[in-house]
Protein backbone atom coordinates (compact mmCIF):
# COMPACT_ATOMS: atom_id res chain seq x y z
CA UNK A 1 0.00 0.00 0.00
CA UNK A 2 1.02 3.71 -1.06
CA UNK A 3 2.11 5.57 2.12
CA UNK A 4 -0.05 8.54 3.54
CA UNK A 5 2.16 11.04 2.21
CA UNK A 6 2.29 9.50 -1.11
CA UNK A 7 -1.69 9.38 -1.17
CA UNK A 8 -1.80 13.02 -0.04
CA UNK A 9 0.37 13.85 -2.92
CA UNK A 10 -1.68 11.59 -5.34
CA UNK A 11 -4.89 13.11 -4.21
CA UNK A 12 -3.85 17.06 -4.33
CA UNK A 13 -3.13 16.29 -7.80
CA UNK A 14 -5.73 14.41 -9.30
CA UNK A 15 -8.97 16.41 -7.97
CA UNK A 16 -9.06 18.51 -10.17
CA UNK A 17 -11.97 20.52 -8.57
CA UNK A 18 -10.54 20.60 -4.88
CA UNK A 19 -7.66 22.36 -6.89
CA UNK A 20 -9.93 25.00 -8.87
CA UNK A 21 -11.58 26.61 -5.68
CA UNK A 22 -8.05 26.36 -3.84
CA UNK A 23 -8.91 23.41 -1.12
CA UNK A 24 -4.97 21.30 -0.49
CA UNK A 25 -4.51 18.34 1.61
CA UNK A 26 -2.05 19.31 3.87
CA UNK A 27 -2.18 16.18 6.74
CA UNK A 28 -3.25 12.57 6.41
CA UNK A 29 -3.05 9.93 8.62
CA UNK A 30 -5.28 6.77 9.04
CA UNK A 31 -8.74 7.85 9.16
CA UNK A 32 -7.89 11.51 9.72
CA UNK A 33 -6.87 14.49 6.99
CA UNK A 34 -6.54 18.36 7.13
CA UNK A 35 -7.51 20.86 4.29
CA UNK A 36 -7.05 24.44 3.90
CA UNK A 37 -8.86 26.59 1.31
CA UNK A 38 -7.94 30.14 0.76
CA UNK A 39 -11.22 32.38 0.62
CA UNK A 40 -11.62 34.56 -2.29
CA UNK A 41 -14.38 37.47 -3.01
CA UNK A 42 -16.56 34.80 -5.51
CA UNK A 43 -17.22 31.92 -2.50
CA UNK A 44 -19.46 35.07 -0.90
CA UNK A 45 -23.02 34.93 -0.79
CA UNK A 46 -25.45 37.66 -1.70
CA UNK A 47 -25.62 38.51 1.87
CA UNK A 48 -21.40 38.94 2.34
CA UNK A 49 -20.89 35.59 3.77
CA UNK A 50 -18.94 32.93 2.85
CA UNK A 51 -21.43 30.70 0.79
CA UNK A 52 -22.88 27.43 2.61
CA UNK A 53 -21.66 25.13 -0.06
CA UNK A 54 -17.70 26.75 -0.26
CA UNK A 55 -17.54 25.31 3.31
CA UNK A 56 -20.04 22.24 2.06
CA UNK A 57 -17.15 21.50 -0.78
CA UNK A 58 -14.21 21.92 1.72
CA UNK A 59 -16.00 19.43 3.90
CA UNK A 60 -17.05 17.05 1.39
CA UNK A 61 -12.93 17.26 0.29
CA UNK A 62 -11.68 16.42 3.96
CA UNK A 63 -13.75 13.43 4.57
CA UNK A 64 -12.89 12.25 1.17
CA UNK A 65 -9.38 12.40 1.59
CA UNK A 66 -9.51 10.76 5.17
CA UNK A 67 -11.47 8.42 3.90
CA UNK A 68 -8.59 7.85 0.80
CA UNK A 69 -6.30 6.99 3.71
CA UNK A 70 -7.24 3.37 3.36
CA UNK A 71 -6.13 3.63 -0.07
CA UNK A 72 -9.29 2.43 -1.90
CA UNK A 73 -11.66 4.26 -3.71
CA UNK A 74 -14.46 5.74 -1.99
CA UNK A 75 -17.76 7.65 -2.90
CA UNK A 76 -20.18 9.64 -0.41
CA UNK A 77 -23.74 8.31 0.10
CA UNK A 78 -24.90 10.58 3.01
CA UNK A 79 -24.04 13.14 4.58
CA UNK A 80 -24.89 15.91 7.29
CA UNK A 81 -23.66 19.31 7.57
CA UNK A 82 -24.09 22.31 10.60
CA UNK A 83 -23.35 25.45 9.83
CA UNK A 84 -22.87 27.33 13.18
CA UNK A 85 -21.70 30.54 12.08
CA UNK A 86 -21.47 33.03 9.22
CA UNK A 87 -18.13 33.09 7.50
CA UNK A 88 -17.76 36.87 7.30
CA UNK A 89 -14.21 38.25 6.80
CA UNK A 90 -12.44 34.65 6.59
CA UNK A 91 -9.32 34.79 5.00
CA UNK A 92 -8.89 31.13 5.44
CA UNK A 93 -10.96 27.99 6.42
CA UNK A 94 -9.31 24.55 7.38
CA UNK A 95 -11.14 21.32 7.19
CA UNK A 96 -10.37 18.01 9.72
CA UNK A 97 -12.10 15.29 9.42
CA UNK A 98 -11.63 12.16 11.88
CA UNK A 99 -13.22 8.57 11.18
CA UNK A 100 -15.50 7.36 13.78
CA UNK A 101 -16.48 3.99 12.21
CA UNK A 102 -14.46 2.25 9.58
CA UNK A 103 -16.48 -1.13 8.17
CA UNK A 104 -15.90 -3.43 5.30
CA UNK A 105 -17.95 -1.49 2.90
CA UNK A 106 -19.43 1.78 4.59
CA UNK A 107 -17.40 4.24 6.93
CA UNK A 108 -18.28 7.51 8.94
CA UNK A 109 -16.25 10.75 9.46
CA UNK A 110 -16.66 13.95 11.36
CA UNK A 111 -15.58 16.82 10.32
CA UNK A 112 -14.83 20.17 11.81
CA UNK A 113 -14.55 23.52 9.43
CA UNK A 114 -13.03 26.32 11.37
CA UNK A 115 -10.73 29.51 10.81
CA UNK A 116 -6.78 30.09 11.98
CA UNK A 117 -8.34 31.14 14.95
CA UNK A 118 -10.06 28.41 15.96
CA UNK A 119 -13.57 29.89 15.75
CA UNK A 120 -15.78 26.62 14.13
CA UNK A 121 -17.89 27.19 11.37
CA UNK A 122 -19.48 24.44 10.98
CA UNK A 123 -19.20 20.59 11.80
CA UNK A 124 -20.54 17.55 9.76
CA UNK A 125 -20.84 13.84 9.44
CA UNK A 126 -20.33 11.69 6.22
CA UNK A 127 -20.69 8.04 5.92
CA UNK A 128 -18.57 6.82 2.85
CA UNK A 129 -18.95 3.57 0.75
CA UNK A 130 -16.13 1.66 0.01
CA UNK A 131 -16.02 0.92 -3.95
CA UNK A 132 -12.78 -1.49 -2.99
CA UNK A 133 -10.51 -0.52 -6.37
CA UNK A 134 -7.61 0.40 -5.64
CA UNK A 135 -6.99 4.61 -5.16
CA UNK A 136 -3.68 4.80 -7.42
CA UNK A 137 -2.77 3.02 -10.18
CA UNK A 138 -0.74 -0.10 -9.40
CA UNK A 139 3.20 0.56 -10.38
Amino acid sequence: MATYEEIRVYRNKINRFARFVGIETTELSDGYAKTEMRIRPEFENTIGSLHGGAIFTLADTVSGAAAASAGTMHTTVNCSMNYLKPGIGVNVLYGIARRVKKGKTISVYEVEIMDEEDNLYATGTFTYFNLNKPLMPVS
